[in-house]
């Protein structure tokens, strides 16, 4: 089957792919190509790979004001993954790299220092890409819950290198917090939103308080953190503003209660 046959093929299933996955499914086969032709193993070169129109695009969803709150209300009834979760919002880190967080050497202080992602197998990737291995300020509300995080652990006696381990102490996998997540999400009546979603949640509610070239500083969109080396005093005093920024953002949401 030729290549473009094989992307319609994929495209006009019963539930077909997305227009983003079928990006990535070309992608793939260009890299294979240019593989195959490095190693003078010769392949019909894939060109004019078109995605058909009728590829559906995904929407993202985002909380709700009314769901944040509820999120941090202490009355509503908790769940392992809990402070995980508020993380992943106050942060905007993707659900690999908050799980991939380890205690004694990635948090220094009110530094948090992104080194690895831990993908859907439970595996140790060094992430995305370049961009996301970086360096953030964390505002206060960020630090409380590393501190409400830690007294969880201390209250059911785990020892673990993770900031976020499962309820034996060892690395979490972000498919099995996802599917908690699910059944909390869904038994409390919260938008449903992926896990991942929860970042794009922090970029629409923190987005005409933060420039954009900071917010995309901090989610890891722009150049490699040496890019800024030059300039180290302002790039840190740029962090420590989104982080104060994004501090006074969520204080005015949950003040509302």
């Amino acid at each position: 089957m030729k290549t473009q046959q094989c992307v319609s093929a994929i495209a006009g299933k019963e539930r077909p792919l997305s227009t983003k996955s079928l990006k990535n499914i070309r992608a793939s086969m260009t890299a294979v190509y240019v593989h195959t032709r490095r190693h003078n193993i010769l392949l019909v070169k894939p060109e004019y790979l078109q995605i058909p129109k009728s590829a559906p695009v995904n929407q993202r969803k985002i909380l709700t004001l009314e769901d944040i709150k509820r999120l941090f209300d202490d009355r509503i009834e908790s769940f392992w993954y809990i402070h995980y979760v508020h993380f992943l919002l106050i942060n905007g880190l993707r659900p690999g790299q908050a799980a991939g967080i380890r205690t004694d050497e990635d948090i220094q202080n009110d530094t948090l220092t992104i080194k690895r992602s831990i993908n859907n197998i439970g595996k140790i990737t060094d992430g995305k890409n370049t961009n996301a291995l970086r360096s953030q300020y964390l505002p206060e509300i960020a630090q409380k819950i590393i501190a409400d995080q830690r007294q969880l652990l201390k209250q059911n006696s785990i020892i673990s290198p993770w900031l976020f381990p499962n309820t034996v102490g060892d690395i979490s996998n972000p498919h099995e917090i996802y599917k908690k997540w699910v059944r909390f999400r869904d038994k409390n009546q919260i938008t449903a939103c992926s896990l991942y979603e929860l970042r794009h949640t922090m970029v629409s509610i923190t987005k005409n308080g933060v420039p954009t070239h900071l917010l995309k500083m901090v989610l890891g969109h722009t150049e490699a953190m040496d890019t800024y080396g030059v300039y180290g005093h302002e790039f840190a005093g740029d962090l420590q503003n989104v982080a104060n920024s994004t501090q006074n953002i969520f204080e005015q949401i949950l003040k509302q209660k």
